[in-house]
């Protein structure tokens, strides 16, 4: 048999004292006029309770404009996509607040680096000659030198180690890599749409023979392309007006 809810009747008078005093009648939606009782709520209080000062974020002078930017890149960008699969609040902090990061060392070492290599293949596009390595050389140090006072170092790490890898860094891809790299265009701008979203990037270089190459920084020498640059690679493929283009990462 199916069950229902029967409302009871109201106490008798001689009982309508105790629930007078112990419960309260409300008001429930779906209800109508149906008398519901309820014990009364326990009263409450709320205490306001201040972090340590140290806890506190400031967060820079906006004037009202960090309320007004809720309309994000329209444009993605393979960076984009990553840094939101890798934390969505600090793709929010970043593209949609655009609050500024604290770069690491090895950003820092990776945009000095690139720095370096950007000098010599512009150069290497009207002279079709690399520079000298002990120049480029020179031009990521001046470069980490810039990138210095903005980057947060950890304890354990040595400004002048991460200075001297950079420059081995930079030395090995001039011998090794630079030689067999015919630059056409460098940092070229690539845009198109990926089922009807709008996409953008930029190449490293791209080479006379149409490989867009595109150079990263490692602890360690890679045994294959990780999943984030061959995302990358795969973005810059779909959008790149040349369909026949071979895309290559150099990662060292």
């Amino acid at each position: 048999m199916g069950s229902a809810l029967v409302p009871m009747p109201l106490a008798p008078a001689h009982q309508t004292a105790t629930v007078s005093r112990d419960f309260v009648q409300i008001q429930l939606a779906g209800f109508g006029n149906l008398p519901v009782y309820a014990p009364p709520q326990p009263p409450c209080s709320t205490e306001l309770i201040l972090a340590p000062e140290v806890a506190l974020t400031t967060l820079p002078a906006t004037n009202g404009a960090v309320a007004a930017k809720t309309d994000p890149a329209p444009v993605l960008s393979p960076s984009q996509v990553r840094c939101f699969l890798d934390c969505p609040a600090r793709w929010w902090f970043k593209y949609g607040l655009k609050l500024p990061e604290r770069k690491n060392s090895s950003l820092a070492l990776g945009l000095a680096v690139h720095q370096a290599l950007e000098v010599n293949f512009r150069d290497k596009i009207e002279t079709h000659e690399d520079l000298e390595t002990s120049g480029v050389v020179i031009v990521f140090r001046e470069a980490w030198m810039e990138q210095v006072p903005e980057t947060v170092f950890t304890a354990d790490e040595s400004q002048g180690d991460l200075r001297r890898m950079g420059e081995r860094l930079v030395a090995k891809y001039m011998d090794e890599v630079a030689p067999t790299v015919e630059p056409a265009v460098v940092e070229l701008d690539v845009q198109g749409e990926i089922g009807g979203v709008a996409v953008r990037g930029r190449v490293d270089v791209l080479d006379v023979e149409g490989r867009l190459i595109d150079f990263k920084t490692a602890s360690r020498r890679p045994s294959s392309v990780s999943p984030d640059y061959a995302f990358q690679l795969v973005t810059y493929r779909q959008i790149h007006p040349a369909p026949a283009a071979r895309y290559v990462l150099t990662a060292w």
